[in-house]
């Protein structure tokens, strides 16, 4: 994760500031760093170029460089192939699947290399890691996306968040949208439901199991973060509470998909090692 952090001597709109300020960063890549919620403005995450910046203000810049490490199929990430699905440990750091101008750099583009009939049906965020299905056929497809459709399917997911819960267990219920700026956020829109168990306590952080009976884009995120504990390195929903010496620990947010059972049968993916290390050292 690359990071900049300025006290601003001019005034005006964001974008025409940091430009000013920090000339290798084109407007273009201003853009896509307030987009994906990394630009602060004095502690507080901005979601418009045109926010006014006054002398003195703080500003705060994360954000990724978009250079795959991965370019190719690794058979570790491999946990077992069925019939007509697989089971795959998928790494933090690999989009599930390709933008709209590009496939590659995705799972689904790697993963096709060596099973062409490979087809998605259900996605983890870029930074989650975990178990991941992915059906063999069009066939396998329609089937298994039903059984995701009809919540036939059980999923748990791993946490590690700021904070601790005044209760061992909690259920959110609230419901889901998508704003103006095609962000997602807690309110009137679809509903959404997860279940949370705190799993381990330490004086600022908690390990938590977390059961998504619906399965609405950053569902566990937003869920955690409106309880008021958002997920450690969760920069889209930390709500600035972040120091330099937490970014310098954790790389990306703190979510595995451990567990899904499905037909049966049930498949889990250890720990993520960066989450272990993380787990083992909060």
């Amino acid at each position: 994760m690359e990071s900049k952090i300025i006290r601003s001597s001019l005034e005006g709109r964001f974008d025409n500031v940091v430009v000013a300020l920090c000339p290798q960063l084109s407007r273009k890549k201003i853009k896509s760093i307030i987009d994906s919620g990394g630009a602060y403005l004095n502690q507080k995450r901005i979601l418009m170029a045109k926010t006014q910046v006054q002398k003195s203000d703080s500003i705060k810049l994360y954000w990724e460089e978009h250079k795959s490490k991965f370019t190719s199929f690794d058979s570790q990430w491999l946990i077992k192939e069925e019939k007509d699905f697989l089971v795959l440990n998928k790494p933090s750091g690999l989009n599930s699947e390709g933008s709209l101008t590009s496939n590659q750099d995705s799972l689904i583009a790697l993963v096709q290399k060596e099973w062409k009939q490979a087809r998605l049906i259900h996605r983890l965020d870029k930074e989650t890691s975990g178990v991941m299905l992915i059906a063999l056929g069009q066939e396998a497809q329609k089937r298994l996306e039903n059984l995701f459709k009809e919540r036939l399917v059980y999923k748990e997911y791993h946490a590690l968040v700021h904070g601790n819960p005044r209760q061992d267990h909690f259920i959110s219920q609230k419901p889901i949208i998508r704003d103006f700026q095609n962000r997602f956020k807690i309110g009137p829109g679809k509903s959404a439901k997860t279940e949370f168990h705190v799993l381990e306590r330490t004086q600022d952080s908690s390990y938590i199991q977390c059961i998504p009976y619906t399965g609405r884009t950053h569902q566990i995120r937003l869920h955690l973060m409106d309880a008021g504990y958002p997920i450690l390195g969760d920069k889209l929903y930390s709500q600035g509470q972040y120091t330099s010496a937490i970014f310098g620990r954790i790389k990306r947010h703190m979510l595995h998909s451990l567990k899904i059972r499905i037909d049966g049968y049930e498949f889990v993916a250890d720990l993520a090692s960066d989450f272990e290390q993380i787990k083992n050292q909060s």
